[in-house]
């Protein structure tokens, strides 16, 4: 199975006539732009050129072989685009699914393209924390009331089992000096979990997995790891990423709307902003590749690490 450093390199000229070709009977590629950031696969923009001249644009995502293998994340991804399209969640549209790579060369899928750019560093950070937390209210009201989607797994079933017994947690989590401290919290903070009206849930919440087009936030992305279950998982995860780089005003910002919006505060929110904390242990210089992909070069290892220690007290510190 390709690696994603083989799918940042874009198809061969036979393939994109034959991926063309599969959008729109007789479309040609006029361009290919290699898109940037993520860790799980390899992503290009493709310029087309339709039979009677129309120019449209199309995106074509390869996955690598990750957390999961790239067949159940392609064919995760296209039905949860469907199910998005089906809500009116503004998110891309599922145009051709190649689930078993044999139009690619590897599991794919091809979806609209939405023009825009994450936006990491935004100018208006606070209009930023605003637009992702009235986004994220967007989404969760779209899902909620509905019966939870066969494909879809529950937020907690890959850690209900260590968390909920006395079984030994992941070795990752227990090698980082904060690790058994927060595997107690979460074990302790499970048992008081509070009810709450479950919905979908993107669980990779930040800034670039939106797309921003003229200061304004138009899309979300990357929907891979989506599950069902506690909104609160969301944004918990969008609190971590802004304290993870030093953005803890935007975090409360972030939050602050988030409860606005919805009327009431966020429930359980220590326990799954510590279940997000525990993602990049032992060390989230795993993620460093993707921040400088994104161009932000300046963002160091030690960085990361300072953060994910912020991110731990942050959490700690947060209403059980």
């Amino acid at each position: 199975m390709p690696t994603v450093e083989q799918l940042q390199v874009a198809p061969s000229r036979d393939r994109l006539r034959d991926i063309a070709n599969a959008v729109y009977p007789g479309a040609e590629v006029t361009s290919v732009t290699r898109m940037r950031g993520g860790l799980d696969s390899g992503v290009h923009r493709l310029g087309l050129s339709l039979p009677d001249g129309t120019r449209w644009a199309v995106m074509l995502r390869r996955f690598a072989e990750f957390s999961l293998p790239p067949l159940r994340q392609a064919n995760t991804e296209w039905k949860i685009l469907q199910l998005l399209s089906e809500l009116g969640v503004t998110a891309p549209r599922p145009l051709v699914n190649d689930a078993a790579g044999t139009l690619c060369g590897s599991p794919a899928i091809i979806v609209s393209y939405l023009p825009g750019r994450p936006v990491l560093a935004p100018k208006d950070t606070e209009g930023w924390a605003l637009q992702l937390a009235a986004a994220l209210v967007r989404l969760h009201m779209a899902s909620r009331g509905l019966k939870r989607p066969s494909f879809l797994p529950h937020v907690n079933d890959g850690d209900r089992a260590w968390i909920m017994s006395d079984s030994p947690p992941p070795d990752r989590i227990t090698r980082h000096p904060e690790g058994p401290r927060l595997v107690a919290a979460l074990r302790e903070l499970a048992k008081y979990l509070k009810p709450a009206p479950e919905c979908l849930v993107h669980t990779d919440y930040w800034a670039g997995n939106t797309i921003w087009s003229r200061g304004r936030l138009t899309g979300i992305i990357d929907w891979t790891w989506a599950c069902w279950g506690d909104p609160a998982y969301d944004v918990a995860y969008g609190c971590f990423d802004m304290w993870l780089t030093g953005r803890d005003h935007e975090a409360e910002v972030f939050l602050e709307e988030y409860e606005r919006l919805t009327g009431g505060p966020v429930q359980n929110l220590r326990y799954y902003a510590l279940l997000c904390c525990k993602r990049p242990m032992p060390d989230p210089v795993i993620w460093l590749p993707s921040w400088h992909d994104f161009g932000m070069t300046e963002v160091t290892a030690d960085d990361l690490r300072r953060g994910l220690s912020r991110s731990i007290r942050h959490a700690f510190a947060l209403p059980a």
